[in-house]
This record gives structure tokens, C-alpha cells and sequence, in this order.
């Protein structure tokens, strides 16, 4: 913003200098360019006043047309009116946007969690236990996190080193700190289930596990506030891979009012937001990482929507465009398409937004006038039904990944931003038939990869391109590929005509601790991994074998 400012202002004093020297030149010749305005003006007929009026509009419009900015038709003003940024806000790292009532929340840990085992058979009251994050981490202020501490008492801290290199330990989260006590399962009985006479017990247990959405929650299920039997509270907060948390809560058991002598809230290097107490309705709060950029760019996504708009007026992402990653930017869905941006099937149930707005009544595989393509193809490279397109090819920077769909039904592949429409083709009287699209990827950089796609529908990853990663499984649905940039020896692995190969594979910057696997089934071939540094294969490859496939 001071820089735009001091632009401004430097470009208005040249202007009036310029002007300045003008009028200064033409008055020493006896020129009075203000005055042979003024004459000209008196001399022109009404029909001369509109015509020179139509001539100067366009002029003075294009003059005030503002450049960029986003998508047509989005109000550059905020349209928020109950919540501002303040400085405090940026100080401190971290804002809450939003306060949750009377949301259901359940504790109960899914199949994947791990369960802090020593709290569940002795109890604990002022323990803690480190936990180690896998191929995971998310971000506190400027630094990334993958192992923690988690205290029984209602407390995550990160293990962040200062510039010391001593851990620091004005970081910290509280979804909800105060004095409790975890119950050992030998114990579960006396807490009863609400239920009087049944002699059931409430589980009373801190778990952890990475989710469907990629994120860590951590869970305190039926702690004992006050370490009265009275009083079970469950709450859980979750961190997200870009910085974002929420705290959630199930106080119903306390009755109504407010839970008192309690902590909920963060700290980022010690400037912190806190508060003291919680209404027992309150059910979740939300929060969002800022950054000295954010403070100065008002739209660092450009999808047209105000920074403080998105947090607390439409709950989108101020810094991912497309926040439910249908293919349409934000600014579109609420300004052009109508549509819903925390929904990616909000025009169609089959399709994602972004496809079903082109797409239109038109069969995907049918093929427009003139075309041997077909629609989906023309919507997937040109972005229209009948542009014309020329498929990826790899190069040096960016390599080829071979999306091959068959089966029943319809989907979305993410990779990294880009969304893929996983469209099943019609059975042939020959059997079933396989839709191949084609995306270029850049190398070097660890994309991560995810879809939605239902049990029918057969997604299958090639690549012709060297190429490592990790699909999504049912438990870790957030996987991801990356195309290394190969350090290879004469002959390189692309050379079928040679046996004897071995490639480095050298890490890039976004994926650390690279490993990799050769999965041909050929019992020739070794892995001999080298994180944080390189990957190396040794083998002999066959002439017809594929280079990469999982």
C-alpha cells in the first residue's frame, strides 16, 4: 500500500512539472492555450458540445478504468461489517474469524487414531507425551512443525527452535486448558454414560491421527474438568497443513453458563490471543494465520474478493483462489456463476462447477462440429467445447502424468491446483472402454494429490517421465507425485538399449527425505535410498519395460 502511495505521488509531480514547463514554454510564445479553449468552447453549437462529449467519455472512461483486480462484476469494497484486521492481529500472527454454537462434535477416535496408550491404562493428570509427525507438517508463523508435545492438562506445544537453537516455548495452543484429569479405562464406570442404571462408562482417553482432509487433530475425549466425575469435557483442535487451527468442544455435560478458570487460545513467540472463560454452548473456534504481506495486499489470491471479506464475511481462503477446487475461482462462483465456493458440486452433482459450467447439456464424449476430439478433451485443454488445443509433451522443466479413467461414474483428481474432471466413458459392445487426459507437471516440485471419486470409478497414474510419489489410500487420502529432476550416468535410464543403469535422483526443495520405488516387478532392479540427499536405482532394464508407474 506505501508503495502504490509513493508511486502515486511521485507520478502526479511529474505530471505537474510537465504541465508546469508547457504552460511556462507556450506563454513565452505568446500562446494562451487556456484562453483558445475557453473561445473554442463559446463558438461550439449544441450538436458540437454532444459530438465532442461522445468523443471525450471513452477517453476520460479508459482513463479511470481501473487495471487487474480481479474478476468482473466483484465489489472492490468490503462488503464486511461486524469485523475489521487490526494491528494487534498481524503483531501477533493469527486472527479468530469465526465462534461456533450448538454444533454437534463427536469424539469418538476413527479406526486410524492413535490412542496415548499410558494415559488410557494409569490416568494422567500433568503428563505429557512427544509425538513424531510422518511425511506431515504445518506451519506456526514462519516456521514448519513435525513434532509436538501434547499435555493432559489441554495443551499442544510445537517443538520450534529459536535463533539459539534451544526449543522455544512461547509457542503454544490451548484448545481448552485448565485442570483435568484423564480417567483410566479400569476406572470408565464411574463417569456413567447419562444414563442412570445402565452401568455403562464413558471412554476417557487423548487420541491423534491425520484425517480424510489431510489435517492432525488432536483429541482430549471425556477429561474430568476439575477432576470431578461430574464434569466430563471433550474438545479437540486441528491443524492444517497451511497454518489454519480450530478448536472444537463438547462442554453439554457441565449445564448451562460458562466454563470458568479456564485457557483457550495460541501463541505465536509469545504474542498471544487467550480468554479466560467459555460459554458451554460454544462449540468450535476458527483461525487463520496472517503474514506482514497480508497486511499491505488486500487480495493475495487476485480472485477479486477483499482479504477481510473472505475471513469473515464469505469463510473462503484469502490465499487459495479456488477454495473448494471445483475449477472456478472464488470472485466467479459468487459473482458470475452464482454458484457456491465452499461447494465444489454446487451446479451439478456429476460434475465439479468448473467443468459443469462449460459443459453445459453436452455429452462429454460426444464431438463437436469439425472434431474428431471430444467435448471433455476440448473443456480439459483449451478451457471451451471447441478450442483448439495441442496435447502436453514433456521438456526439460515439466514432465507428462497420464490420468486414465474407466469403470462407472464421476470424479475430480486434484494435483497440486490443478482440478481434473475423472469422467468414466461409455461401455462399448467391446467392453469397457478408458478416458486418458494428459497434464503437464513441473519437476523437480512435490505435488500433493487427492481426489473424490466413488468405488466404480478406476483412476490409473502413468507416466512415460520418471516418476515417484504416494497414492491415496483409504486412511491417508492425501498422497503425492513428483518428477525428479534426473542426475543420470552414461547410459541414463532412458537409453532402452543398454543395460546397466543407475540414476540419481536429486531432492528438490518441496519434498525432503526423497525415496522412491521401481515398481516393474523386475527382481533385477534395486532401491538403494539416500534421504535427505538423493535416490539411487541400480538395474537392468529390459527394452519394452515402462519407466515409471505406480
Amino acid at each position: 500500500m506505501l508503495t502504490r502511495i509513493w508511486t502515486t505521488a511521485i507520478v502526479l509531480s511529474a505530471a505537474a512539472s510537465l504541465v508546469a514547463w508547457a504552460c511556462v514554454a507556450a506563454h513565452a510564445r505568446g500562446i494562451r492555450p487556456l484562453r483558445a479553449m475557453a473561445r473554442f468552447a463559446q463558438k461550439l453549437s449544441l450538436a458540437g458540445v454532444i459530438v465532442f462529449g461522445l468523443m471525450a467519455a471513452p477517453l476520460y472512461r479508459a482513463g479511470s478504468a481501473k487495471v487487474g483486480g480481479g474478476t468482473n462484476n466483484v465489489p472492490r469494497t468490503s462488503t464486511n461489517t461486524t469485523r475489521t484486521l487490526e494491528a494487534a492481529d498481524f503483531e501477533r500472527g493469527f486472527v479468530m474469524t469465526r465462534i461456533g454454537t450448538d454444533e454437534e462434535f463427536d469424539s469418538t477416535p476413527p479406526p486410524n487414531a492413535t490412542i496415548v496408550s499410558d494415559w488410557r491404562s494409569f490416568g494422567a493428570a500433568t503428563d505429557w507425551v512427544y509425538v513424531a509427525l510422518t511425511n506431515w507438517m504445518f506451519t506456526v508463523g514462519t516456521n514448519e512443525v513435525e513434532r509436538l508435545r501434547v499435555y493432559s492438562f489441554g495443551k499442544v506445544a510445537p517443538l520450534v527452535r529459536d535463533a539459539a537453537g534451544t526449543i522455544a516455548t512461547d509457542n503454544w495452543f490451548a484448545p481448552f486448558m485448565a485442570s483435568l484429569g484423564i480417567v483410566p479405562e479400569a476406572n470408565w464406570q464411574l463417569l456413567g454414560n447419562g444414563e442412570p442404571g445402565t452401568g455403562n462408562g464413558l471412554e476417557s482417553q487423548v487420541w491423534y491421527c491425520i484425517t480424510p482432509d489431510n489435517s492432525l487433530v488432536v483429541t482430549w475425549q471425556n477429561a474430568l474438568l476439575d477432576r470431578d466425575t461430574g464434569k466430563p469435557v471433550s474438545f479437540q483442535v486441528e491443524f492444517f497443513t497451511d497454518g489454519r487451527f480450530v478448536f472444537r468442544y463438547d462442554l453439554s455435560r457441565l449445564g448451562g453458563g460458562e466454563a470458568a478458570n479456564v485457557l483457550a487460545g495460541a501463541s505465536f513467540c509469545g504474542n498471544e490471543w487467550a480468554t479466560n472463560s467459555l460459554p458451554t454452548n460454544v462449540t468450535s473456534m476458527a483461525f487463520y494465520p496472517l503474514s506482514e504481506d497480508d497486511a499491505y495486499d488486500q487480495d493475495p489470491d487476485g480472485d477479486g474478493l477483499l482479504t477481510i471479506d473472505e475471513l469473515f464475511f464469505y469463510n473462503t481462503d484469502p490465499h487459495n483462489a479456488d477454495t473448494d477446487y471445483d475449477g472456478l475461482n472464488d470472485g466467479e462462483e459468487l459473482f458470475v456463476y452464482n454458484s457456491n465456493p465452499l461447494d465444489p458440486n454446487s451446479i451439478s452433482a456429476a460434475y465439479c462447477d468448473g467443468f459443469a459450467v462449460k459443459l453445459g447439456d453436452l455429452d462429454p464424449f460426444s464431438c463437436p462440429e469439425g472434431s474428431t476430439n471430444t467435448v471433455l478433451e476440448h473443456i480439459f485443454y483449451s478451457g471451451t467445447t471447441n478450442g483448439v488445443f495441442a496435447y502436453p509433451t514433456s521438456t526439460v522443466e515439466t514432465a507428462v502424468l497420464k490420468i486414465m479413467v474407466s469403470g462407472e461414474g464421476t470424479g475430480r483428481l486434484v494435483v497440486g491446483d490443478a482440478v481434473v474432471p475423472l469422467v468414466a466413458p461409455p461401455p462399448m459392445r467391446s467392453g469397457a472402454q478408458t478416458n486418458t487426459l494428459l497434464l503437464a507437471v513441473g519437476k523437480g516440485v512435490r505435488k500433493s494429490l487427492w481426489w473424490d471419486k466413488p468405488d466404480g470409478l478406476d483412476v490409473a497414474l502413468r507416466s512415460d517421465d520418471l516418476l515417484i510419489g504416494r497414492m491415496p489410500t483409504w486412511y491417508l487420502p492425501h498422497g503425492w507425485i513428483a518428477f525428479p529432476r534426473t542426475d543420470a550416468t552414461s547410459p541414463c535410464i532412458h537409453d532402452f538399449f543398454s543395460n546397466g543403469k543407475i540414476v540419481s535422483l536429486i531432492n528438490g526443495d518441496e519434498f525432503p527425505g526423497l525415496t522412491a520405488t521401481w515398481t516393474n516387478g523386475n527382481a533385477d532392479v534395486e532401491m538403494e535410498n539416500l534421504p535427505p540427499d538423493a535416490a539411487e536405482i541400480h538395474g537392468h532394464f529390459a527394452k519394452n519395460q515402462e519407466r515409471a508407474s505406480f
